[in-house]
């Protein structure tokens, strides 16, 4: 009689990101070599002993031993938030390519998209816009969505990248303020009122059609 093949392994809920603590260099063809501060995205942690990582565009195994202190797993919390806040576009794009959620959120509800737009970074805006998953009206704890940021920083390149990609001008915050009160220069402030003026005339615009 045939015997049931083993079940499937799970997959982890979520990639970790961990930076080496050591040197490594691989001795058989499925080990992955990395050097001490490389970004490693771990993908499989079933093994104790030895885990399925991603270094750049290189997949194998790697020792687990080099990536814990004691018993504490040296993780990068919030990856894509840190690449977003601090404009390293290319840390951002491997974030993206390892699935690191594009939405997540940080402990103040902050989605990457937040943080890019806060800062002003234009080429982070873009990359996060660029994907389809990104969500442009997503609140964080004070209910500010990232065109509040964008404008509350006078950032109008970014301002407008998010106004082309669809954000709602209408969303208010905790204290009822929509993007447009807290736009912080003349600029961003025509900005979303030319934008308002817009919507308003399309929509009397349809009712006129209704006739």
């Amino acid at each position: 009689m045939r015997k049931a093949p083993p079940p499937p392994t799970s997959k982890p809920a979520m990639i970790n990101v961990v930076r080496a603590l050591f040197n490594f260099e691989a001795r058989n063809g499925d080990e992955l070599s990395f050097k001490e501060g490389d970004t490693v995205y771990l993908l499989d942690r079933t093994d104790p002993n030895w885990w399925t990582g991603r270094c750049g565009n290189r997949t194998g195994l790697v020792p687990s031993n080099y990536f814990q202190d004691g018993n504490h797993l040296e993780t990068i919390d919030n990856p894509m938030h840190e690449a977003s806040k601090s404009g390293q576009i290319d840390f951002l794009r491997e974030c993206i390519a390892n699935q690191i959620s594009i939405n997540g959120k940080d402990h103040a509800d902050n989605t990457p998209l937040h943080w890019a737009a806060r800062g002003g970074h234009i080429d982070c805006v873009e990359v996060l816009l660029a994907n389809n998953l990104c969500r442009t009206d997503l609140q964080n704890k004070l209910g500010d969505t990232p065109l509040h940021l964008a404008a509350f920083k006078g950032n109008l390149k970014v301002v407008e990248l998010l106004l082309n990609r669809g954000a709602d001008i209408n969303v208010r915050n905790r204290d009822k303020k929509l993007p447009y009160d807290l736009a912080k220069t003349p600029e961003v402030a025509a900005m979303l009122k030319t934008t308002v003026s817009m919507d308003a005339g399309d929509y009397l615009g349809d009712e006129g059609d209704s006739d």
